[in-house]
């Protein structure tokens, strides 16, 4: 069933948005995208399955940025999203410290 998510959306900052009251709802993205990987609009969807993805927030807020990186939250995702490498999960000014 189609869920809103926008009232649990809040700017934080510069393209910076937290996902707040989710916490242990599990929720499923269905992407429709061409063959270059751009959204497909709805009139244009005809014949296409779409990617799924899943995640839960496991924790009080979740941290979405511009960019697609996800600040430092509790979550699982699973499907599509759950497939990509560790490296486009870490926050876009990441470092790794030295020892």
């Amino acid at each position: 069933m189609p869920y809103d998510v926008s009232a649990h959306l809040h700017p934080v900052g510069t393209n910076t948005y937290e996902l707040r009251g989710l916490t242990d709802l599990e929720l499923v993205i269905i992407y429709f995208a061409d063959r270059k990987g751009r959204p497909l609009p709805p009139g244009k969807r005809k014949g296409s399955a779409g990617l799924s993805s899943e995640f839960v927030v496991l924790s009080d807020a979740a941290t979405f940025r511009a960019d697609g990186t996800v600040g430092g939250n509790d979550m699982l995702f699973g499907g599509a999203i759950g497939g990509r490498t560790v490296v486009d999960l870490l926050p876009s000014d990441y470092v790794p410290q030295r020892k």
